[in-house]
């Protein structure tokens, strides 16, 4: 992962993209300068696509095999996606950072159910929008090779939703397996 550092606007960072709003007349505009060194933990990392697919194999990785040699333990990947309990005493569809699809009452882009769970992480800052969804294979790992899809998508426009399109790209990746 050598393109993802800690956001800092002082730095001349190679292929840092510009960032775009739509103003109240749905006008496309630049975002306003914001200075994210007070939230490095909450969003004032910067990456790349293939950094993200790096990061997402190896918590693929870390989820599906039983090996020392993952970036997290097996049971620790386990409790960051396990469902939380609300105040309220109700499972939540949310981890600990992650959020949680069993994929079966979810209609892929070809219009059939899904029907294989996955987990993702949505980001949103001022100017861009992105998701990195993991979706495990069903199948018993049986080698040292773990088995699923992951899908990054970063968008340089605020308020995009890309949940939707990173599923279906996993999708019809994962039906193709």
């Amino acid at each position: 992962m050598r393109n993802t550092q800690l956001d800092t606007k002082k730095k001349i960072v190679t292929g840092r993209v510009a960032y775009y709003q739509r103003n109240s007349k749905n006008i496309l505009e630049n975002c306003p300068e914001v200075d994210c060194s007070n939230k490095y933990a909450g969003g004032g990392i910067i990456s790349n696509v293939t950094d993200l697919l790096i990061f997402a194999n190896a918590i693929l990785n870390s989820y599906r095999l039983e090996y020392a040699k993952t970036i997290v333990g097996k049971e620790t990947i386990r409790k960051f996606i396990s469902e939380q309990v609300a105040v309220d005493g109700k499972n939540t569809s949310a981890g600990l950072g992650w959020f949680l699809v069993d994929g079966t009452e979810i209609k892929s882009i070809e219009g059939n159910v899904a029907n294989s769970p996955f987990f993702y992480h949505t980001g949103a800052a001022v100017g861009a929008s992105s998701v990195l969804l993991i979706k495990p294979s069903s199948s018993p790992s049986t080698s040292s090779e773990s088995s699923g899809v992951c899908v990054a998508i970063l968008c340089n426009l605020q308020n995009v939703s890309v949940l939707s399109l990173g599923r279906d790209i996993g999708d019809l990746f994962y039906n193709s397996m």
